[in-house]
């Protein structure tokens, strides 16, 4: 996640468009209402140089602030300042003793807009969420009615919640999830606070997400906060998850065409959580930068992972083991090879079916979740067991079909029907690859096939008269066509 920082916080970590003088970048604002865009001090009506001053440096602060987001900004303080600019003024300081006097000063309008009072780059509560300014963000949420659950003015979809993960401000985030902000609720990229506790090591913020319900299993483009803590080496974050039930079983196929998937299942996967790009967080660890990583931190990540079930000697495309080589990490490898030793010690002949069940049952609870990818995962690493398990080949027919694979479905139903031939089954799976691929004679045939070994089978009957109407309608089309001159 970490080359994501900057778009999605706006630059927080080194300024985005120029600020100061000569109204550059995003625009001045102009309390006086005909500054001179300079931002030079104006000595206001209220007379006070020392009033001034202090305004002077609070539209300076708040410049300084929408600029650190990455916005420019120029404010031009002078006489006749709006209540509104006074309000963000004090709002900078955090003096809600000072906030409290400027909102008593003014009238039922200005007040009842308050919550939508902003400046490019600088909205009251996230600021003060982010610098953990917990008595500002009640004042402005008790008192003055400002939204827990509202998204940052800019694109990146960041909510005071979000803000307040991003640095580590537990108590703020304590107090934001009390007030009912939505744990689950993703910033425009598409991570929940959840990932950023989990990427940053924020161990208390994560156990209070997830005891406020946070999804431990929710998805993004980078994977579940399984896999960012683990790809970050945070393994104090990646033991809380796993204590709550990280799901290390279940695939995560973020990719939005089916093209991508395909690239996914046929790499002979893990049955673990699969990124696009087939990681899971036990090679994602491996993989990390020494940079992001040292070998001390992923030693100790790897070891949760292999408790917890991860499993560590099949290729995505890689094994851990060939990675840990690849990247120098003796600690790891020692580690590798010790535990590949003594399971192999301890492998007996009834071990295979055993784990062949173990992967059928997981692919079978994979389907019902609606997860057809990790369902095939199982399925394939099942099959390798026992090529000749009709089930398997008929199960997996039916996830590729309901994933929009017709032709795989296709295939995996001929070999159902190799292998078991008065199976009905195989040739009801093989009718519906072909009625998905708009081939109805071929489906008629299929399931005429299924019917002679069942008559009484009502579903095949009825899929065998849907194929017949889907014939007829097309051979009806077909003479209409040939009769255009």
């Amino acid at each position: 996640m970490e080359k994501k920082d900057k778009g999605r916080h706006r630059g927080r970590d080194g300024g985005g468009g120029g600020g100061g003088g000569g109204g550059g970048g995003g625009g001045g604002v102009d309390p006086a209402g005909g500054g001179s865009g300079g931002g030079g001090p104006g000595m206001g009506r209220r007379g006070s140089d020392a009033r001034g001053q202090q305004a002077e440096a609070a539209a300076a602060a708040i410049s300084g602030i929408a600029t650190r987001l990455g916005f420019g900004c120029t404010i031009n303080v002078g006489g006749g300042m709006p209540p509104q600019m006074e309000f963000l003024m004090a709002c900078t300081d955090g003096d809600v003793a000072r906030l409290k006097e400027v909102v008593d000063s003014m009238d039922e309008d200005d007040r009842q807009s308050l919550t939508s009072v902003r400046m490019e780059g600088y909205e009251p509560l996230f600021e003060a969420a982010s610098s953990g300014k917990i008595d500002l963000c009640k004042y402005l949420v008790e008192e003055l009615g400002f939204d827990v659950n509202a998204e940052a003015n800019h694109d990146s979809g960041m909510t005071p919640l979000f803000c307040a993960v991003l640095d580590g401000q537990e108590i703020t985030v304590k107090y934001f999830l009390d007030k009912g902000a939505d744990p689950n609720k993703k910033d425009a990229a598409g991570f929940a606070p959840l990932h950023e506790a989990a990427k940053k090591g924020h161990v208390g913020i994560a156990r209070l997400l997830l005891s406020k319900g946070a999804s431990v299993d929710v998805s993004s483009s980078e994977g579940t906060p399984l896999h960012v803590a683990a790809s970050n080496g945070k393994s104090s974050t990646v033991q809380i998850l796993l204590e709550h039930r990280a799901n290390i079983q279940r695939s995560q196929v973020d990719a939005k065409s089916f093209r991508n998937r395909v690239q996914v299942f046929y790499v002979p996967a893990l049955p673990n959580v699969i990124l696009p790009d087939c990681y899971t967080p036990l090679t994602a660890v491996l993989s990390a930068t020494p940079e992001i990583v040292n070998e001390s931190e992923c030693l100790k990540c790897m070891k949760l992972l292999v408790k917890a079930g991860a499993i560590y000697n099949l290729a995505t495309p890689d094994t851990p083991l060939k990675i840990a080589t690849r990247n120098g990490l003796t600690e790891c490898v020692a580690y590798l090879l010790e535990i590949t030793t003594v399971k192999l010690s301890e492998h007996d002949k009834g071990s295979d079916g055993d784990r062949k069940s173990k992967l059928k049952l997981h692919g079978g609870k994979a389907f019902e979740e609606g997860d057809y990818a990790g369902a095939i995962i199982f399925y394939t690493e099942a099959m390798k067991l026992d090529p000749a398990d009709a089930t398997l080949y008929s199960n997996r027919s039916l996830c590729h079909l309901r994933s929009g694979a017709a032709q795989e479905a296709l295939l995996d139903a001929n070999d159902c029907i190799k292998l078991k031939p008065e199976w009905t089954k195989g040739h009801y799976r093989k009718g519906c690859a072909h009625m998905a691929l708009k081939e109805y004679e071929e489906a008629c045939t299929a399931f005429m096939a299924g019917t002679k070994l069942n008559p009484l089978n009502d579903e095949m009957q009825d899929a065998f008269w849907e194929a017949a109407k889907g014939m007829m309608y097309e051979h009806m089309a077909g003479k209409r066509v040939s009769s255009v001159d």
